[in-house]
This record gives structure tokens, C-alpha cells and sequence, in this order.
């Protein structure tokens, strides 16, 4: 009985960390990447009836379109930064946490107590630095619950932090 040795079949896309590839072909990809991605949004919309070049100039000049709209972008772009630099780690160790909005939530929530309560005690530079630990701490907190659950049932990070989100913004309202 002869054994028949079956070919391995090669993946139809395959994705591989190249450490060899030049600075010029990386920022070529992300070029390409943002240009097909345009070019797909244009198609959805005039999929739809709209005319993208309208659409994608309303985007830009109620982003970037004078000092206000640039005040409003950096201000929400702030805390997504702060929260994308806060999670990067989770993400390098494979931990998924799907729950910055609830931790930003909370961290707010905390912060907010100091303001409402010792503004008119406390001087300008303690309250900001004291709003500032607070708002970490209760950012800290927020995501100490899910990550207990995780360490002693094996719970799962991803939906345990979405599910968060919505039990951090019940809170406010």
C-alpha cells in the first residue's frame, strides 16, 4: 500500500512581518492604502446617488475648514489619541479591549467629581492635577473589572469590555 502524500495548499492571502522592506515601499503602501479606500467610499456613494466629490468636501471643510472646525477636531482627536496610546499595550499582548469609550466614561466621571465639588477650594493647578490622577484612576478602575474576570473565570475580554461601555454610559445618563 503505497502512502500518497498530499501538497500543502498555499493561503490565498498571506500576511507576513517584513522588517526588510524599504521606508519608500512602506509609505507607498500606505498611500495606495488611503487612495483605494477613497476610491471605495466614492464608489458606495455614487452606488447611493451622491456625487463624492461633494461629500468628501464637506468632510474636509467641517474637519479642517476654518478655526473652529479645527478647534472641534483636535479636541475629539485628543482623547482617542490618549485612549489609542492607552490600550496599544493590551493590543501588543493580544488582549482584546474593545471598552476605551466605558474607560474614558469613567475616567471623566471621576474627574468631573473634583470639579463640581472643589473648584472653589482648591487652586486651579491642584484641581487640573488632581482631575488628571482621577480620571486615570477611574479609567484604571473601569478596566480592573473586566481583566479580574478574565484572570479568575476566563471570561472573554472583547465582549466583557463592549458590554462595559454600555454600563459606563447608563451611569451618566
Amino acid at each position: 500500500m503505497a502512502l500518497i502524500k498530499r501538497e500543502k495548499k498555499e493561503p490565498l492571502l498571506r500576511m507576513t512581518k517584513r522588517d526588510d522592506m524599504g521606508i519608500g515601499k512602506r509609505w507607498a503602501i500606505r498611500i495606495a492604502s488611503i487612495f483605494v479606500a477613497l476610491l471605495i467610499g466614492a464608489a458606495l456613494f455614487m452606488s447611493l446617488g451622491y456625487r463624492p466629490f461633494s461629500i468628501y468636501g464637506a468632510m474636509f471643510k467641517g474637519s479642517l475648514g476654518g478655526k473652529l472646525a479645527i478647534q472641534q477636531t483636535i479636541k475629539l482627536a485628543i482623547p482617542l489619541l490618549g485612549a489609542s496610546l492607552a490600550i496599544a499595550p493590551a493590543f501588543r499582548m493580544k488582549f482584546w479591549n474593545i471598552g476605551v469609550e466605558g474607560q474614558i466614561t469613567m475616567g471623566a466621571i471621576f474627574s468631573t467629581f473634583f470639579a463640581l465639588y472643589f473648584h472653589d477650594v482648591w487652586s486651579s493647578w491642584l484641581l487640573i492635577l488632581v482631575m488628571c490622577i482621577a480620571g486615570a484612576v477611574g479609567g484604571a478602575l473601569w478596566g480592573l473589572i473586566p481583566a479580574v474576570f478574565r484572570a479568575k473565570w476566563g471570561t472573554n475580554e472583547t465582549l466583557f469590555t463592549l458590554m462595559m461601555n454600555y454600563i459606563a454610559i447608563g451611569v451618566v445618563k
